[in-house]
């Protein structure tokens, strides 16, 4: 196990995921057997087990999942096809997902890294301080950078620029 993070128990079986990977895996208690069940898009920070025999109530996602190829999201009274992050809906029949040519997935930084918009990773302590160190400009963009102090060894700017005491 790496980082495992979400864990949870159903009859004889031990399910688990890997924060990191995105891992889902199953161990079976009775013979030790570990299977990787699927990889998600990483972070996976939950797990949880639902029996469909076990649940009460009905929907219109409770038989053949509502029809719908990936996601049924239960509506009073009806239900909406939904899909993944880097999918849409499949506008012919409102069922059925595929690929969304838009999708940019979201960059995977080390911890004290920054995501660019851009999918590039810069060190957290070049975001806010007046330098274009993305290429995009996202490490500078004022929704970001409106409240962003500077270091006790560095003076801010008008233009929010930190610059050394020194200087």
């Amino acid at each position: 196990l790496n980082h495992a993070f979400g864990l949870c128990h159903y009859k004889h079986f031990l399910f688990w995921n890997e924060y990191r990977s995105g891992s889902i895996y199953k161990l079976d208690t009775t013979t030790g057997t570990a299977t990787l069940l699927r990889n998600e898009r990483p972070p996976i920070f939950e797990i949880r087990m639902y029996d469909a025999q076990q649940q009460q109530g009905s929907n219109a996602c409770r038989l053949s999942n509502g029809g719908c190829s990936s996601l049924c999201l239960a509506t009073p009274g009806s239900r909406q096809c939904a899909c993944a992050e880097d999918q849409i809906l499949d506008p012919t029949d409102n069922t059925s997902c595929k690929a969304n040519p838009s999708y940019v997935p979201p960059p995977q930084c080390q911890p004290g890294d920054f995501a660019c918009k851009n999918s590039r990773c810069i060190q957290e302590r070049w975001k806010c301080d007046g330098d274009n160190d993305c290429l995009d400009n996202s490490d500078e963009a004022p929704e970001l950078c409106h409240q962003h102090t500077c270091p006790t060894d560095r003076f801010k700017c008008e233009n929010h620029r930190c610059i050394p005491l020194r200087w």
